[in-house]
């Protein structure tokens, strides 16, 4: 993917290639992930999809994208590490394909509608879209206790990493939005524009050249002031003394999520260690948790765990009968401790790394993917492509996975159910 630099703090960037029917733009809007202004910017991210200055709303926006030969256009607000990023999708289909479409500068002018003329009204946005919205995010965030496997395990690393901005929820606080205003919505995403770095990244049949003034064009002239980027996210040693958080909920049906961590680079040797031992430990199907905590122990309905990357830490989840948290506790960290110290069998290494290059080879394949690669790579500092990443993973030694697990620690087990037991 090549990087040009547009204006201060605006790059594009490219993945020219004509292996797909459409063309993806992606224009990532990058934040600190802070307390004061998430919720700021979940409602913004709303507001903004509702309609803009041109297509003043959400039928015009609709009817419009479907003018540009049915165009996808989406708005949203992501969290990754210690970042809170706006990220406005554009899917249309390039002109020069047998069906028709539109062209490069269509599609980017259609996208400056939307991010740099918003609908405003008496200095603020759009009062009854607020108003909308605000009711919108405000049932979201009513609901997200509701899938008990994702609150458990954003709870659990809440607790973790209390005190530094990942414990900072990304959709947002209740107790935040009723005191949003139109013009304080406005007058925070004006400062967002103006101060934020800004990467446009597009994938499909498109030539430098010509994507590259045209960008010029749309974005070179926005206000820009005080420009920073945000800080790369830290990494944090296990604690010293284990952290246990017991949530109740009236259900037998409990959920245990368990979160180890230790400050390993984000990029390097170690950071692909830690990936390859992350897809042994509860990455895949043929997982340790999967084959001995599901499958042989049963329990668990389900078990798995995720590496956050950026923070250097594997979150384990698990669907368990409350009366049995204490025991799949013990039988997880059983695991690990056997991962770690014992390593993995030699099929077992062989069938996690096919499991991992299989998830990197079809990245390849969807446009959506590709641009969710180039964006994580973007925000380790990395610019290897999916091949190159495949390669330095056949590398990975097992004693080097060894290695980067032993640099881990438990931190913290959450459990939500009755309080029957905690975890062990």
């Amino acid at each position: 993917m090549k990087c040009m630099q547009i204006a201060p703090g605006v790059r594009l960037r490219l993945l020219a290639t004509r292996k797909f029917r459409t063309n993806t733009i992606c224009v990532l809007v990058r934040r600190p992930l802070a307390r004061d202004e998430v919720t700021l910017n979940a409602l913004v991210s709303m507001v903004l999809e509702m309609g803009c200055a041109k297509y003043d709303t959400a039928a015009k926006l609709a009817a419009q994208t479907e003018r540009m030969y049915g165009a996808i256009f989406s708005c949203g607000i992501v969290k990754k590490g210690e970042e809170h990023i706006f990220q406005f999708f554009l899917e249309y289909l390039p002109r020069n394909t047998p069906l028709g479409g539109i062209t490069d500068r269509e599609a980017f002018e259609f996208l400056r509608e939307v991010m740099l003329r918003p609908l405003v009204a008496d200095g603020g946005f759009d009062p009854d879209i607020v108003a909308g919205e605000k009711r919108v995010l405000s049932a979201q965030i009513a609901a997200a206790k509701n899938h008990k496997a994702e609150y458990s395990r954003n709870r659990m690393l809440e607790e973790m990493c209390s005190g530094e901005p990942f414990a900072v929820s990304g959709i947002g606080y209740a107790e935040d939005v009723d005191g949003i205003t139109p013009a304080a919505a406005y007058a925070h995403y004006m400062r967002v524009l103006a101060q934020s770095p800004i990467d446009i990244m597009l994938v499909g049949d498109s030539a430098e050249n010509t994507v590259e003034d045209i960008c010029r064009e749309v974005f070179g002239n926005m206000p820009r002031d005080n420009v920073r980027t945000p800080p790369m996210s830290g990494t944090v040693c296990t604690r010293a003394l284990r952290k246990n958080v017991h949530e109740h909920a009236d259900t037998h049906q409990g959920n245990l999520a368990m979160g180890y961590r230790g400050d390993i680079p984000q990029t390097g040797g170690t950071a692909y260690a830690l990936m390859m031992f992350n897809e042994l430990f509860g990455g895949y199907g043929s997982s340790r948790l999967f084959t001995v905590v599901r499958e042989r122990e049963s329990m668990a309905y389900s078990v798995s765990s995720t590496l956050y990357r950026l923070k250097s830490i594997i979150a384990v989840h698990a669907g368990v009968d409350t009366a049995n948290f204490g025991k799949a506790a013990k039988l997880v960290q059983h695991q690990f401790a056997d991962l770690t110290e014992g390593g993995a069998a030699a099929a077992e290494l062989e069938n996690a790394l096919k499991s991992l290059l299989k998830k990197y080879e079809s990245i390849k394949d969807y446009p959506g993917q590709l641009l969710e690669f180039y964006t994580m790579q973007m925000l380790q500092g990395e610019q290897d492509s999916p091949d190159e990443v495949s390669n330095k993973l056949r590398a990975v030694t097992a004693q080097d996975i060894r290695r980067a697990a032993s640099a881990l620690g438990l931190d913290t087990i959450y459990t939500l159910g009755n309080d029957a037991e905690e975890g062990g």
